[in-house]
Order: C-alpha cells, then sequence, then structure tokens
C-alpha cells in the first residue's frame, strides 16, 4: 500500500450565502415553518450565482 500520494488542491471560497429567514405558522396546536416556493428558487438563484461568480473569478489559477 505505501504512504498516500500527496497532490496539491484548490480551494476557492466566495461571499456567504446565507438561508433566507423561518417565518413559523400556527396551525391548531402545532407551528410549522413556512418557507414558500418562491422563497426556495430565490435563494437556489442566489447559490447558482454564487457558485458561477466564483469560478469565473478563480478559473484562471487551477492547475489544469
Amino acid at each position: 500500500m505505501g504512504p498516500p500520494k500527496r497532490i496539491p488542491i484548490t480551494i476557492c471560497l466566495g461571499d456567504p450565502i446565507y438561508p433566507p429567514p423561518q417565518e413559523q405558522q400556527q396551525q391548531g396546536d402545532e407551528k410549522k415553518n413556512a418557507i414558500t416556493q418562491e422563497q426556495i428558487d430565490e435563494h437556489h438563484t442566489k447559490m447558482l450565482n454564487g457558485f458561477t461568480k466564483v469560478f469565473e473569478t478563480h478559473k484562471k489559477g487551477t492547475l489544469w
């Protein structure tokens, strides 16, 4: 087996993307989180745009 093969790894970080605040709805005796599909879609778009920005910013700094 031998020792592990060591290779360089590049890690690129972007701006933090925080999840939307969770609002709670009262239904009977139970509280449920009320996140709409619109909020999910908006957050998903922010994440994809963030991934693209990080990739475009750092793509020339990779080793390939």
